[in-house]
C-alpha cells in the first residue's frame, strides 16, 4: 500500500495519495507505541501517551518541516536534497529503529 500511494503521488494519479502516506507513517508509529504499552491501558491514557510520545513528536515535526518546504512557490536542487537528508533522519526510522546498532 505505502509503496501503490508513493507511486501515485509521483505520478500525480491520486491527489489524495501524499495524505494517504503522511497518515500510514503516523499510523505505523501509532501502532509501535500502542504495542509497546501493551494491554490495560485505558483508551485516554493511551491517547495521550500516544499524542506525547517521543516518536510521534518525531513523526509530526518531520511531517511538518516537510509539509512547509514542498508549500514554497519553487523548490530548487538544494532544497530537495535537504528534504531527502531529513527524510534519512541518519539512518533512523520513524519507528526509532536503525541497522547500526
Amino acid at each position: 500500500m505505502a509503496l501503490t500511494a508513493c507511486i501515485d503521488v509521483l505520478v500525480s494519479e491520486e491527489p489524495e495519495a501524499a495524505l494517504k502516506i503522511s497518515r500510514l507513517s503516523a499510523d505505523g508509529v501509532r501502532a509501535l507505541i500502542d504495542l509497546q504499552a501493551g494491554e490495560g491501558v485505558e483508551q485516554g491514557a493511551l491517547e495521550a501517551l500516544i499524542r506525547e510520545h517521543p516518536l510521534m513528536e518525531d513523526e509530526r515535526d518531520f511531517q511538518d518541516t516537510v509539509l512547509e518546504s514542498v508549500e514554497a512557490p519553487r523548490l530548487e536542487r538544494d532544497d530537495w536534497r535537504a528534504l531527502k537528508q531529513l527524510g534519512r533522519n541518519e539512518d533512523v526510522s520513524n519507528l526509532g529503529l536503525s541497522l547500526q546498532e
